[in-house]
């Protein structure tokens, strides 16, 4: 009797042990992928803005850019807006009637690229444009050069 007593006690530590151990290891992982997904559209930004002929305008929440792509619809106006913990990518390549080239906005197709806390931030320094946000609270940057293909 004691016996199985013993033994069911023993199963139910092993049991509270290993489902304390994967819910910690859930929330390694949710953070994990929070910072790849963080990543990511800080990269696919960098790469979207390197890429670009020319870059229209940059505010603190917004860049806009011109860019040109093969296919049926070969140029448009892509703008980043970072609002609310969110950054979003709005494309649109049916340009009919040019804006101005100072304008930025969210026309087109919206992605929601990245949802998370804080904003990113986008800072023009001359030919230099700095992506900065905050990772808990240090703040982190990443730096590209601003000019565009053609510029």
């Amino acid at each position: 009797m004691i016996a199985i007593a013993l033994s069911a006690v023993l199963i139910a530590a092993t049991a509270e042990i290993l489902s304390g151990s994967l819910t910690s290891a859930m929330h390694i992982n949710e953070r994990i992928d929070r910072l790849r997904d963080r990543d990511f559209a800080v990269d696919s930004l960098a790469e979207e803005v390197l890429a670009a002929e020319e870059i229209r305008a940059v505010s603190s929440d917004a860049i806009t850019i011109y860019r040109i792509r093969e296919g049926k619809e070969k140029h448009g106006i892509i703008t980043y807006v970072s609002k609310r913990g969110r950054l979003d990518r709005y494309a649109d390549y049916h340009i009919g009637v040019p804006r101005k080239k100072e304008s930025y906005g969210p026309y087109g197709v919206k992605n929601r690229i990245w949802e998370g806390s804080g904003d990113i931030r986008f800072v023009r320094d001359q030919n230099l444009l700095r992506i900065r946000w905050k990772d808990g609270i240090e703040e982190r940057e990443r730096i590209v050069a601003a000019r565009g293909k053609y510029e």
